[in-house]
C-alpha cells in the first residue's frame, strides 16, 4: 500500500492595477537571553526585508509580478562552560563564534492571456544563501558558496610529488 499527496500551488500574478508591498521582520540579538551560565547561548538574530510589485504591461493581456527577499540571519551555537573548557584544551585560543547566513531570494513572473482559454506564464526563481563561519574559517565552505576554488595543499600521502612551490604533480 502506498501513501501520497497531490498539491497544486499557484504563485501570485500581476493584475490590471499596479500594486506592491514591503515588509520587514526583525529579531535583534538583544531580545534573546541565555540560560547557560558561563557558556554561550543558542541565540538567533534575524533581519528580513521583503518587497513585491505587480501590474499590467498590456491591460487584460500581459502582466508582470516580482518579489525580492533579503534575510540576514546569525545563529549562535550553544556551548556550556564545560564545552568551552574542552575546546580550549585542543585550541587554547578558541573563541566562540556564530554562523552567518545572508540569503537573497528573487522571483519574477510574466503572464500572457492570448485568448480566454490560452494562458502562458514564465517564472524565474533565484535563491542564494552564503554560509560564513566567524571563528575557525572553513575555506572550502566559503569558497564553494562564492563559486571559487582553491588548490588542495600538497601532501606526499595524497600521491604524486610536490614542487618547491607546493603544487602537486603526478
Amino acid at each position: 500500500m502506498a501513501v501520497g499527496a497531490t498539491m497544486r500551488i499557484v504563485t501570485k500574478s500581476g493584475g490590471n492595477q499596479v500594486k506592491g508591498s514591503f515588509t520587514s521582520d526583525m529579531q535583534p540579538k538583544r531580545l534573546n537571553d541565555s540560560n547557560i551560565p558561563g557558556g554561550t547561548p543558542a541565540d538567533q538574530t534575524i533581519y528580513q526585508y521583503s518587497g513585491t510589485v505587480g501590474g499590467p504591461v498590456i491591460l487584460d493581456r500581459l502582466w508582470y509580478f516580482g518579489s525580492y527577499r533579503y534575510i540576514r540571519q546569525t545563529n549562535g551555537i550553544s556551548r556550556s562552560a564545560s564545552d568551552l573548557a574542552t575546546m580550549r584544551i585542543f585550541e587554547p585560543d578558541f573563541q566562540p563564534f556564530s554562523v552567518h547566513n545572508p540569503t537573497h531570494q528573487l522571483m519574477a513572473k510574466a503572464s500572457f492571456q492570448a485568448a480566454p482559454s490560452d494562458h502562458l506564464t514564465f517564472t524565474y526563481q533565484y535563491n542564494r544563501t552564503l554560509t560564513r563561519n566567524n571563528g575557525n574559517v572553513a575555506y572550502w565552505t566559503e569558497e564553494r558558496a562564492l563559486g571559487s576554488t582553491r588548490e588542495a595543499p600538497c601532501s606526499a600521502a595524497a600521491g604524486g610529488t610536490c614542487s618547491a612551490a607546493g603544487r602537486r604533480s603526478r
